[in-house]
C-alpha cells in the first residue's frame, strides 16, 4: 500500500541533480525513517537555517567536492512556504531544482494545522485511515476528533462517570501514550462541560503523567482507610510518604480504585514505582485483600517480589534497534527509576538483593547492547529532527526560546548539572520534593552529543548548536559563556538581562545568588553546576558510591536554595546534564603517545581515520565512530561495554561513550504548586 512517504521518495533518484531546493514548512523531512531512506538512497540533508553555518557546511563539505568533480546529491531544507525558496542565494536557486511538500498536500481531507501538532509516528495511520473514512474535508475540531478516535481510540462521547475517565487516563499514562497537548485540551474541553467532571483539573490530568500519578497517590490513603474495618473512612490511621494529607492537586478526594475499570491496574502501578506504598497502622485486616499492594507493611519476599517484577516489565520490553528515538527516551526513564531504587537510598527496611542487583546488571549489560547498534543506525537522524519536543540536548535553547515565544516562561533559568544520570536525578528529585512539597517536577529525557565528553556536550547546550560548528574550540569549555550570550543576543534579548555562571560550588551558590545575582534585571541565565562530577571523578564505590555521595550532597540543601530562590523570583527551571556516567573496569591505557588529540577514560579522540584505525585494531572489541554532527578530523574510538582506557583491572565511575546511562540524560522543569488544604 501506498504511505505518505512515498509521496516525497518519488521525487528523489540519485544523480538526477547534484542540488534539490525543498520547502518543508511542516518539516516533513525530519522523520526518521523517512531520513533514513533519503541517506540510503545517497542524499545528504541539509537546513537553511542560519546563512553563516549553511555558507560554512555547504562550501567546505560540497561545494569543494563539485569542483573536483566527486558527485554528491545535497537536499537543502528551507522550512517556509514554496514561495520563499526565491529569497536563498541566487547561486543555489541557479544550480537546484525546486520542490515542495505540506501536510495540506498529504492530508487533503484534513486539517493540516492540527496535524501539525502530532509525532510524526502516527501520520502513516492517518494517512491510511484518511483513504477509507474521511472522504470530504473537515474542519479544526472534526480533526481532532477523527484523530482521538481512529489513531488514539479516544472516544469522548463515550466517557460517562468517573470509572470512564480514570480508565482512559491510566489507559494514556500507564502505556505512555504521547497524545499532542491541541488533543488533550479537546477531551478536557468536552469532559468539563459535563456536572460530574467539573471540579476535575483535566487540563493537566491528561496532559501531564506525572501530575496524574501524583492525583492518583494523594488519594490513595483516603481510599485505604475505607477499608479498615470500623474506621469509617477516617484518615487518621493512614499516612503517605511525604506530605500525607495536603492535596497538591483539586478535584474530588474520594476514587473507586476497587471498581474494575480501575482495579486492573493498580498493583501493576504500585510495582513499578508509578505509586507509592502507604503505611497502616491497622493494615492486619487489610493483608488478604488486594489493597495489600498498597501498603507498605509488607514481608521482605513481597518487598523483592516487588523490585523483580519491575525488573522482568524492563526485560521484556526493551526497545529495538528499529525502534523509534521517542521509545528509547521513554524507555530510559523506566529503567532510571528502578536503578534509582536499586542503588539508591530506599525508604524500604528492606535491602535489594545482592541477585536482584546482579540481574539488573545482567540486563544493563544487554540494553547497551541493542542500544549501541540503534545508535550506530539512528543516531545521524536525531540531529535533524525539530526541536518541539527536544530531543538532543543542542536543541534545548531553541526550545527554551519557544516557550518564551509562547510567552509560558518569559523569565528562564537553565540548570545543567554536569555528569548528572538520568538515574541519579530520580534520587535527587526524591529529596527535592521532601525538602519542599510544592515543587512540581515535569519529568523529560533528551539524548546527549556523543563522545559524552563535557567539551562536546555541554558546550552544544550553551551554544545551541551541533559540535561541528565550534571545531576551533570542541576541546575546550572556555568560549561557553560567550556562546550562550551570543544566542539570545540573536533572539533580540539584550546582553544584560543575559548570565552565565559556570563552575558553581556548594559553598558559592548562596552567596552567588544574593549578593551577585540580579533577578530583577535578569530574564535567561545559564548556570553549571559542577559537583556531580566531581563526585565522579572520584569514586571506586560503583553506582551505589555515586547515589549515596548524590543523595548527602543534596540534602545538605545547596541544591534547594538555588531552586527556591529562582522561583520566588518568578524563574521557569529547567535542569539538565551533558552527560550521564557509568561504573567500568580498566582494560588498559593506548601507549598511542601523542597521537591521541582527547585522552578520556572511555573515549579516544584521534584527528586521522588511519590512527583511530590502528589503535583499534590493538582493541577488538572498541567502537570506531563515524562523525556524526562533528568537525573534521574528529574520529571517536570508544571502549568496550564497562570498560574504560584505565590501568588494567581498575575500577572507575566515568563518562564519554555510548552506554544508555551516559547517553540519555534528564531534562526537568521544576515549577511550584501551591497545596490544597482539603479534607476528606
Amino acid at each position: 500500500m501506498k504511505t505518505w512517504r512515498d509521496i516525497i521518495l518519488n521525487e528523489f533518484v540519485s544523480n538526477v541533480c547534484r542540488l534539490t531546493l525543498v520547502a518543508d514548512p511542516d518539516g516533513l523531512l525530519t522523520e526518521e525513517h523517512l531520513v533514513l531512506e533519503l541517506r540510503e538512497r545517497g542524499f545528504d540533508i541539509i537546513e537553511y537555517e542560519d546563512a553563516i553555518s549553511f555558507r560554512y557546511a555547504y562550501e567546505t563539505k560540497y561545494r569543494s567536492l563539485w569542483d573536483k568533480g566527486i558527485t554528491t546529491d545535497l537536499v537543502v531544507v528551507l522550512r517556509t512556504e514554496e514561495s520563499n525558496l526565491k529569497n536563498l542565494p541566487y547561486d543555489l536557486l541557479e544550480k537546484g531544482r525546486e520542490l515542495s511538500f505540506s501536510l495540506a498536500k498529504i492530508f487533503p481531507h484534513l486539517s493540516s494545522p492540527i496535524i501539525a501538532h502530532l509525532d510524526k509516528r502516527y501520520l502513516e495511520p492517518i494517512f491510511e485511515i484518511q483513504q477509507t473514512h474521511c472522504k470530504e474535508r473537515i474542519g479544526d475540531n472534526a480533526t481532532k476528533d477523527f484523530i482521538l478516535e481512529y489513531v488514539f481510540g479516544i472516544k469522548v462521547d463515550l466517557i460517562k462517570t468517573t470509572p470512564d475517565l480514570l480508565n482512559t487516563l491510566l489507559i494514556i499514562h500507564y502505556s505512555d501514550i504521547q497524545i499532542p497537548e491541541i488533543l488533550n485540551q479537546r477531551i478536557a474541553a468536552q469532559l468539563q462541560k459535563k456536572p460530574e467532571f467539573q471540579e476535575w483539573p483535566l487540563d493537566e490530568l491528561f496532559q501531564v503523567k506525572n501530575a496524574f500519578f501524583e492525583f492518583l497517590q494523594e488519594r490513595w490513603p483516603y481510599f485505604v482507610s475505607s477499608y479498615i474495618p470500623g474506621e469509617d473512612e477516617k484518615t487518621e490511621n493512614v499516612q503517605s510518604k511525604g506530605n500525607a494529607y495536603g492535596l497538591k492537586h483539586q478535584g474530588p478526594v474520594h476514587l473507586p480504585f476497587d471498581h474494575e475499570k480501575v482495579k486492573i491496574y493498580i498493583d501493576d502501578l504500585f510495582v513499578e514505582g508509578k505509586l507509592q506504598p502507604v503505611s497502616c497502622k491497622n493494615h492486619d485486616s487489610l493483608k488478604e485483600t488486594w489493597v495489600r499492594f498498597g501498603i507498605t507493611d509488607e514481608s521482605e519476599e513481597e518487598y523483592t517480589a516487588r523490585i523483580q517484577k519491575r525488573l522482568g516489565t524492563l526485560e521484556t520490553t526493551i526497545p529495538k534497534t528499529e525502534s523509534s528515538h521517542s521509545d528509547w527516551l521513554s524507555y530510559a526513564i523506566d529503567f532510571a527509576e528502578l536503578k534509582a531504587v536499586i542503588y539508591g537510598n530506599s525508604p524500604s527496611k528492606f535491602a535489594v538483593p545482592s541477585s536482584v542487583k546482579n540481574s539488573f546488571e545482567c540486563l544493563s549489560d544487554r540494553i547497551d547492547t541493542t542500544f549501541q547498534d540503534w545508535l550506530q543506525n539512528r543516531y545521524k537522524t536525531l540531529i535533524s529532527l525539530p526541536p518541539i519536543p527536544p530531543v538532543i540536548v543542542s536543541q534545548i535553547p531553541r526550545y527554551l526560546e519557544r516557550k518564551r515565544e509562547d510567552n509560558t516562561s518569559p523569565k528562564t533559568a537553565l540548570i545543567v548539572i554536569d555528569g548528572l544520570s538520568l538515574s541519579q536525578w530520580f534520587s535527587i528529585k526524591k529529596i527535592l520534593q521532601s525538602q519542599d512539597p510544592e515543587f512540581e517536577c515535569r519529568d523529560q529525557s533528551i539524548f546527549a552529543w556523543i563522545p559524552t565528553l563535557t567539551s562536546v556536550s555541554r558546550q552544544a547546550i550553551f551554544s545551541g548548536t551541533s559540535p561541528g560548528y565550534f571545531p576551533d574550540y570542541i576541546n575546550t569549555t572556555s568560549r561557553e559563556p560567550k556562546a550562550w550570550k551570543n544566542y539570545w543576543e540573536n533572539q533580540g534579548i539584550p546582553s544584560t538581562k543575559i548570565t552565565y555562571k559556570g563552575n558553581l560550588q556548594d559553598e558559592d551558590i548562596e552567596e552567588y545568588l544574593h549578593s551577585e545575582f540580579n533577578p530583577q534585571m535578569i530574564e535567561i541565565a545559564g548556570f553549571v553546576i559542577n559537583k556531580i562530577d566531581n563526585i565522579m571523578h572520584g569514586m571506586q564505590m560503583g553506582d551505589e558510591g555515586m547515589h549515596n555521595q548524590i543523595e548527602q550532597w543534596c540534602r545538605q540543601g545547596y541544591l534547594h536554595t538555588m531552586v527556591s530562590h529562582l522561583l520566588d523570583n518568578d524563574f521557569t527551571i529547567w535542569i539538565t546534564s551533558d552527560h550521564g556516567n557509568v561504573s567500568s573496569t580498566g582494560i588498559g591505557r593506548p601507549s598511542e603517545g601523542a597521537i591521541a588529540e582527547v585522552k578520556g577514560e572511555r573515549v579516544r579522540i584521534y584527528n586521522s581515520q588511519i590512527l583511530c584505525s590502528e589503535i583499534a585494531e590493538k582493541y577488538p572489541s572498541s567502537l570506531e565512530w563515524k562523525p556524526q554532527g562533528l568537525p573534521d578530523n574528529y574520529y571517536p574510538l570508544f571502549a568496550p561495554a564497562n570498560s574504560a582506557f584505565i590501568a588494567e583491572g581498575k575500577k572507575s565511575v566515568t563518562h564519554g561513550g555510548i552506554s544508555m546511562d551516559e547517553v540519555i540524560v534528564p531534562f526537568v522543569s521544576i515549577t511550584r504548586r501551591k497545596i490544597h488544604n482539603e479534607t476528606a
